[in-house]
């Protein structure tokens, strides 16, 4: 009789082990700022025994090995190769021939690992092999809101991962969890998996194509090396793009991150232990945990920044310019800091302080300050503004803050509703010299800025001139019921009258209802109308000018929703005409010598 052989299978190493290394990894703690580290070079040690019974004729174990940078690999095992799994992944296959008792295997790597640099902006694939649901990435309908409109670029990639990064909190009692993104965006808690996992699903709901990605990389939090899970999207000329949810890094990715292995999950593993042989055979396979060690690593600042500001008085606004110029596109995590005084109170009130925003070539990036209320104007004070980013990129500028300045006013003009992917006109109301942002969308350098936005959503936008601000808030929704507008004349004196027009159109195909409101100078105004589907109608309201400078109007159309829309213009005091210096001296002697023949006349005999 032939002898019977039994093939066996057995994966060891479970997905919740390899989707997060730190269980099983080995390394010593270490202060460094990751995102500055642009080459390193690392010792990995994958190690431990097979304790086998029975005879086995072959024994063959399969295990994940950096993707790139690959320098020296020393293997104890029989025999060794390397082989590709289904993603293209590298491993290395041990191989043991008849072996018997305990079998020990040890797999030794220097790897140098650099960062990841994207250059210039890349177009996005379309490849629906890469946006299926699975476990660990559901669909749901809160999920498609928020990737809502579901653009294909870079840009709002890196903008889903600047979301994810602020809305889940980083908790280290989920490691090993593998919650799927559902539960994430219930619980908005997790590590790097969970991180992934969410943005995967808002990058596939969005049409962009993702994959996986586990190996190993810094952690800010345990300031150490770790098992990590971030993820790639893939571009049109078939390059992968890094993301990095967890870390906030994405073009840009630091070179403490090491690519082990792709895949379509993070259940994705390439540690599988086989054996074949005669009767009853078996394997335990005891696995130590895995060594990291760094060995050496260079730093540089990825982004160079400069910063200007201006002195202010205490009744004044100042604007801080900081000029970002990136050796990558890279989401650019930027902050702002001004001095304090002994009770640690700031001396300057600065709105947004933190931004996140993916930049891909050198940019100007605002904002406004103001000096605090405690600050008294009979002093004069030096105070440093400092901006600084992730990579460890700063500047700093000296600020005075003295006595009381001239403030002409500005205004911002236009809407404050509009619907997403319809056009709207903002109109800067203030002299040549202005700064016209929104830290959301960008500059303008024109009065005029024609905008249409895609996503849902508050966007401020401010205006600086001089020392003077305005903000604006424009809320963009999806549907919007009515269109609003208004005009009126450019100035007007004190106390006099002024007609404003105001045009509101119903947008949708049936009738409705809205109340029209007016604000001056808080003196409200409201009509009451009945629009029929589509239909526009033409108002015109008297109002007195009871302020001087410039004055805010505000017109709105209140019904299920509201749509508004602010203009301004201009109220003076009408002085009486001041006589020229020549009419002045001319009066002068015309008096004196008036006075003189009034003296002699008074002399004479009556």
């Amino acid at each position: 009789m032939r002898p019977a052989f039994v093939l066996v299978f057995i994966l060891i190493l479970s997905a919740i082990t390899f989707a997060d290394f730190r269980q099983i990894t080995k390394s010593e703690k270490l202060i460094l700022n990751p995102k500055q580290v642009t080459e390193a070079k690392f010792r990995l040690v994958s190690s431990g025994t097979l304790a086998t019974s029975g005879s086995i004729d072959r024994l063959n174990l399969t295990l994940n090995i950096p993707q790139d940078g690959v320098e020296d690999i020393k293997v104890t095992a029989d025999s060794w190769k390397y082989v590709t799994d289904k993603f293209g992944n590298r491993l290395v296959l041990l191989e043991w021939k008849n072996p018997r008792g305990i079998v020990q295997y040890r797999v030794e790597i220097t790897v140098t690992s650099r960062a990841s640099m994207l250059l210039q902006e890349k177009t996005i694939a379309s490849d629906p092999m890469y946006l299926k649901e699975n476990d660990q990435v559901r669909f749901t309908p809160e999920l498609r809101k928020i990737a809502f409109p579901f653009e294909r670029s870079l840009k709002r990639a890196a903008e889903l991962a600047i979301w994810v990064n602020n809305y889940i909190y980083y908790d280290l009692g989920l490691v090993g969890e593998l919650k799927p993104s559902d539960w994430v965006y219930e619980n908005r808690r997790g590590v790097c998996v969970e991180y992934a996992n969410l943005l995967s699903a808002l990058l596939k709901i969005s049409g962009i194509p993702t994959r996986y990605v586990v190996g190993y990389a810094y952690s800010s939090v345990e300031d150490r090396l770790i098992g990590h899970t971030w993820v790639e999207i893939l571009a049109a000329d078939g390059s992968w793009i890094p993301l990095d949810p967890t870390w906030l890094e994405a073009g840009y990715m630091d070179a403490t991150h090491i690519k082990t292995a792709v895949g379509d999950n993070a259940n994705q593993t390439g540690n599988v232990l086989t054996y074949a042989g005669k009767g009853e055979i078996k394997v335990a396979w005891d696995r130590n945990e895995d060594e990291i060690e760094l060995l050496s690593y260079k730093l540089a600042n990825v982004t160079g920044i400069s910063l200007s500001a201006n002195n202010i008085a205490t009744n004044q606004y100042g604007i801080a310019k900081a000029v970002v110029s990136p050796a990558s596109c890279t989401i650019e995590d930027i902050n702002i800091t001004a001095c304090v005084d002994q009770n640690r109170q700031t001396l300057f009130n600065i709105p947004d302080k933190e931004r996140s925003e993916w930049i891909c070539s050198q940019k100007a990036v605002y904002w406004v300050y103001s000096a605090s209320s405690q600050l008294k104007q009979q002093f004069v004070y030096t105070c440093p503004i400092s901006v600084y980013d992730q990579t460890g990129s700063q500047a700093k500028a000296d600020v005075e803050i003295s006595g009381k300045g001239f403030v002409e006013d500005v205004e911002i003009s236009g809407p404050g509703t509009a619907a997403v992917k319809d056009s709207f006109v903002l109109l800067a109301l203030a002299k040549d010299d202005f700064v016209f942002f929104s830290p959301k969308i960008g500059e303008s350098k024109s009065r005029t800025w024609n905008i249409s936005l895609n996503a849902p959503g508050t966007y401020r936008f401010y205006l600086y001139s001089n020392g003077a601000l305005a903000t604006k808030d424009v809320e963009v929704v999806e549907k919007k019921e009515f269109s609003i507008t208004a005009s009126t004349q450019k100035n007007v004196t004190l106390n006099g009258s002024f007609i404003l027009s105001v045009v509101a159109e119903n947008l949708l195909d049936k009738q409705k209802s809205a109340k029209i409101r007016v604000d001056f100078d808080d003196e409200i105004v409201e009509r009451q109308l009945a629009f029929g589907p589509k239909e526009s109608k033409t108002l015109e309201f008297n109002i007195t000018a009871t302020k001087t400078g410039t004055r805010k109007i505000s017109v709105a159309a209140l019904s299920d929703a509201i749509s508004s829309y602010t203009t301004s213009m201009f109220v003076y005091e009408e002085k009486m005409e001041e006589k020229s210096i020549t009419e002045t001296i001319l009066d002068a002697i015309t008096g004196f010598f008036s006075a003189i023949t009034g003296f002699i006349l008074s002399l004479l005999p009556k």
